[in-house]
């Protein structure tokens, strides 16, 4: 699995202070929290669209 912040995202997010990952080979449930980002600007929680393992 592939994660990323499009060149918009880090924009708003300012300066990355947190970034919040999942252990590998950790198994999400549709829903799940996937991750967290906490910038200068903004922070926000990503939640995993599909079920699946990391």
């Amino acid at each position: 699995m592939e994660i990323g912040l499009s060149s918009e995202a880090r924009t708003a997010f300012g300066l990355l202070m947190h970034f919040q990952l999942l252990k590998i080979g950790e198994w999400l449930e549709k829903d799940a929290h996937l991750f967290g980002v906490e910038g200068a600007l903004t922070a926000a929680e990503f939640y995993a669209p599909v079920s699946g393992q990391g």
